[in-house]
């Protein structure tokens, strides 16, 4: 069986995703998964059309697409077996930090409503009351 999932916490609350919330966002992100890098590259296209004076963090194209590869599979990992191992979803959150020591939380928030918005659109037809809440708590 798996350990209990650990709250995550969000910058609008900081209510727990509760088990109803984790499995229904870890099995509708299944759906997301199998075109994942694809859709990190929309996401973060859209997110750097709007807020464009990000991209001068990068030294060169090659680096954003790095990037957005490795920040999207991160919060995959966070999703698919961060909310079910403590663990895991302590590593993964070291390693954003680690890797964004001058982002504020205004950045993140930004990033979470670009993502949220994508996977809103996309998993529509699929949505939930319960998905939703879990979307709303962990974006």
């Amino acid at each position: 069986m798996n350990p209990e999932p650990r709250p995550v916490p969000n910058s609008k609350n900081v209510l727990a995703i509760n088990q109803a919330e984790v499995i229904s966002l870890i099995t509708a992100w299944k759906l997301f998964e199998p075109n994942l890098m694809d859709h990190a590259r929309t996401i973060f296209a859209r997110f750097y059309e709007k807020y464009p004076n990000y991209l001068k963090l990068f030294n060169h194209i090659q680096c954003v697409h790095l990037h957005t590869d490795h920040a999207m599979q991160l919060i995959s990992d966070l999703i698919v077996d961060g909310l079910r191992d403590k663990n895991v979803f302590n590593s993964c959150m070291k390693e954003i930090v680690s890797h964004h020591i001058d982002i504020i939380r205004s950045d993140v928030v930004k990033l979470n409503e670009i993502i949220k918005t994508y996977i809103l659109k996309l998993l529509n037809r699929h949505m939930t009351r319960t998905l939703r809440s879990a979307l709303d708590k962990f974006f």
